[in-house]
């Protein structure tokens, strides 16, 4: 099974790292694009905390590679590597103009807090509240 983390614009030099069950992460040139991804035996990855964080660090370590990276969705698998190309060859266009439209962004995260306040004063009865 080949599991799938991102595309990449291009193939790049992979940071030294590890993707889920500690396989090792490789790439594979399909339709002019980088397919990041690592090989698993027949059974889909579960959906831990462990395993998500796990995607998401192989996702973040690929973009300090400078290449345009568009991350694929925790669980993406193919039976083997000509079921990627399939599915590649059918997408092409979709994740090209994807990478395109990520190429020199980079990605955010932003959390907020509310400040601590006393029990009563935090109750709220609708989202909108």
């Amino acid at each position: 099974m080949i599991y799938v983390y991102a595309f990449a614009s291009a193939v790049v030099e992979l940071p030294e790292l590890t993707g889920l069950d500690d396989a090792p992460v490789e790439q594979r040139e399909v339709s002019g694009m980088a397919a990041v991804v690592s090989r698993h035996a027949d059974d889909p990855p579960d959906a831990s905390e462990q395993s998500i964080l796990r995607h998401a660090r192989v996702v973040e370590e690929l973009a300090t590679t400078g290449a345009a990276v568009l991350p694929a969705r925790f669980g993406t698998v193919f039976a083997d590597d000509e079921a990627l190309r399939r599915a590649v060859g059918e997408l092409g266009d979709e994740l090209r103009s994807g990478l395109d439209r990520v190429r020199g962004c980079v990605e955010l995260g932003l959390r907020v807090l509310m400040p601590e306040q006393e029990p009563e004063a935090a109750a709220v009865a609708t989202g909108g509240d």
